[in-house]
């Protein structure tokens, strides 16, 4: 006899079954979970659900449906936050949602009307070369306004490095405008993000004016996404596959992420960059990258740098100076996915990583990694996903995969609007290039773009932020910055005074000590070989002399050709 019990915990609805299991259904962003366990107390009523890990952890058996699941018109229906707490929807936001008893035919709407988000049902299989370009163009064509899409450079076997951008105002930088990317399939076997950015091109495009969430991310985000950064590897891969290396590498041999410059060991992997590996770079010193991933298959973990260490000792945590920030950025991918953070191990005899995240030398060092590249040689903070246990996944699993990850895609691509962000400025609000953006307790220095623009990814605190360009007096600020949007600073720079060599007679030198002091320049100052037309007074060793010393100025300074 079955029994029917319907309980509203948090933002779920729990059913008991007739085999007396339960099963509980919980919406998150967008997404319906089921979960089974034998024990109804500790599924449901012992943990009450309020942690997504809880969740998982009491009720493994996960079965994953594309609709929402409010059974019962009476049931408000509960969307989450990017942190995964629950949260009514809006009275506006309900009115787009209709459902009814599952067992008569569920229908849902959410804030895309078709099935997964998507405007048109999306074609779940595997795009080979021919079919990616063709599905790229198509989109390219058909939402010009929104996109440009270009190539980066050629394969070893002549195939195009194929990038679309995304943004309201494509082919040029916004000031202000943060750029974002993400690159897909750099092992050539690991297929799975190659084409999850291929649904997300869609997803994007599709939900552009009709979702306010998709609709403010691309007014507001430069977006660039390469789905694949080793065609050539694709072509020789074979579907199925879950371990093995059979296309990991590029046409010539190469393991692309261990052949980028790196700073602790040159070897015969990264002495000569290959073709795929010189475009990335080029590609990734044009644009003012704020954030990245790269995308990867054959586990399930969010890394993050560095990805060695001077010992080249696995096992080794090996912080970079920004390892608060990375946490963070990892965290924001892993905490929406369903298995990440309960860190379910791929099979029994695989790693559990705490909160789905690892440090990349943690868990196992490796020289001549992308995303260390990034943050050494870039403004750009990168990290390497993960995204599943299978390699390359046979087709009937892609659309779990997309369910999986694509909130997770989403909301760390959020993340390039936090820490700081703003301009650098000289007196007649003209942007200064180059600037110098530096972060008190924090050896990493990031620079401002050609507008002047400028974001620097941080965690919540307070900082001392100084800015130095060539030229100009060096301007610190005390920011409190917050986990949300990025705090908005800008900075006024003022030109150092120039001390005229040519000058003749008798020149008054303001000191810190207080009153003026008279220099009477030597005779033969102006045929000084030493200073020329060129020159100017700098401070010595890039330093400055602490206010209230009293020494001064001048004695700090020397000539130097600029």
């Amino acid at each position: 006899m079955g029994l029917l019990r319907t309980t509203l915990l948090v933002a779920m609805v729990v059913l008991v079954d007739c085999q007396n299991n339960c099963i509980t259904r919980i919406n998150r962003a967008g997404i319906c979970y089921e979960f089974n366990s034998p024990n109804f107390e500790d599924c449901v009523l012992k943990n009450g659900f309020h942690e997504q890990q809880a969740l998982a952890h009491h009720c493994r058996n996960a079965i994953k449906f594309n609709q929402l699941c409010c059974p019962s018109n009476s049931l408000s229906p509960i969307s989450t936050n990017i942190h995964g707490n629950a949260t009514t929807l809006p009275i506006s936001d309900r009115s787009q949602l209709t459902t009814t008893n599952k067992a008569t035919s569920t229908t849902a709407k959410t804030e895309l009307p078709e099935e997964d988000g998507f405007i048109t049902k999306p074609e779940f299989k595997y795009h080979h070369y021919d079919d990616l370009e063709a599905f790229m163009r198509r989109f390219s064509e058909k939402y010009p306004h929104l996109t440009h899409m270009y190539t980066i450079g050629q394969s070893v076997r002549g195939r195009e490095l194929w990038v679309i951008e995304i943004s309201n105002n494509p082919r040029e930088h916004e000031a202000g405008e943060p750029e974002f990317k993400y690159v897909g399939n750099m092992h050539g076997n690991e297929v799975v993000g190659r084409e999850m950015l291929l649904l997300l091109i869609q997803y994007l495009l599709q939900g552009y004016g009709t979702s306010e969430r998709l609709t403010n991310l691309v007014n507001t985000t430069r977006i660039h996404i390469m789905p694949t950064m080793n065609p050539d590897g694709f072509e020789a891969a074979i579907e199925g596959t879950r371990r093995g290396t059979k296309g990991r590498h590029n046409a010539n041999g190469y393991d692309l992420n261990r052949n980028f410059p790196d700073q602790y060991f040159e070897n015969e992997l990264n002495r000569i960059q290959e073709p795929e590996t010189l475009a990335v770079m080029k590609w990734s010193k044009s644009f003012p990258f704020v954030l990245s991933a790269n995308l990867h298959g054959g586990a399930l973990v969010a890394n993050y740098p560095w990805d060695n260490n001077p010992q080249q000792k696995s096992g080794l945590y090996s912080p970079c100076p920004d390892d608060l920030v990375f946490k963070k950025l990892a965290k924001s991918y892993s905490t929406p996915h369903p298995d990440m953070p309960p860190a379910v191990p791929c099979n029994s005899r695989g790693l559990a990583f705490a909160d789905g995240i690892t440090n990349g030398a943690h868990w196992y060092s490796l020289n001549g990694g992308m995303q260390d590249w990034n943050y050494l040689h870039s403004n750009c903070f990168e990290i390497t996903v993960e995204m599943g246990c299978s390699k390359y996944p046979v087709t009937a699993d892609l659309p779990r995969y997309w369910l999986e990850n694509k909130e997770s895609l989403l909301a760390y691509m959020d993340q390039v609007h936090t820490g700081v962000k703003g301009f650098v400025l000289d007196e007649n609000n003209n942007g200064i290039s180059n600037a110098n953006i530096s972060i008190e307790g924090i050896n990493h220095n990031v620079v401002s773009a050609a507008d002047g623009d400028y974001w620097r990814l941080l965690v919540a605190g307070n900082y001392n932020i100084t800015v130095q360009a060539e030229g100009y007096e060096p301007v610190t600020k005390v920011v409190d910055i917050t986990d949300f949007a990025a705090t908005q600073v800008n900075f006024t720079m003022k030109q150092e005074e120039k001390l005229d060599p040519q000058t003749s007679g008798t020149e008054e030198i303001t000191t810190q000590a207080g009153p003026k002091t008279k220099v009477e320049p030597k005779p033969d100052d102006d045929l000084n070989p030493e200073i020329g037309p060129n020159d100017r007074l700098v401070p010595k060793n890039g330093t400055r002399p602490k206010p209230g010393t009293g020494s001064n100025i001048i004695s700090n300074f020397e000539f130097r050709a600029v």
